[in-house]
């Protein structure tokens, strides 16, 4: 007899199995964390992508792509260096559905 333990384990494997593809993800805001590499930049952007996962698609995307191209390949470093990049999203945050510019700005400081 199967633990609780296993049996969500084993729970957990299949779904890994049946939605861990680059068909799916790439539907998902949960693929932007996969451009990175650095455990830092990866917590970040899953982060942003987490705060904004609402709504359609292609709008969240579009949206999660206006804010991660201005920080550049590390966004991690970008913010904590407060590079040109991050600035740049301060003077001029994207809007998304329901926050403001502000709530954008409150939420990258």
């Amino acid at each position: 007899m199967q633990s609780n333990a296993q049996t969500l384990k084993k729970s957990l494997e299949t779904l890994k199995t049946t939605y861990h593809q680059e068909n799916i993800l790439k539907t998902d805001p949960i693929i932007f964390p996969y451009r990175y590499k650095n455990i830092r930049d990866i917590e970040i952007v899953a982060f942003f992508s987490s705060l904004f996962a609402y709504g359609n698609v292609r709008s969240i995307q579009s949206f999660l792509e206006s804010l991660l191209e201005p920080l550049g390949d590390s966004p991690s470093e970008e913010i904590e260096k407060n590079g040109k990049g991050f600035q740049y999203l301060l003077d001029d945050p994207p809007y998304y559905r329901f926050q403001t510019k502000n709530d954008i700005k409150i939420i990258l400081r």
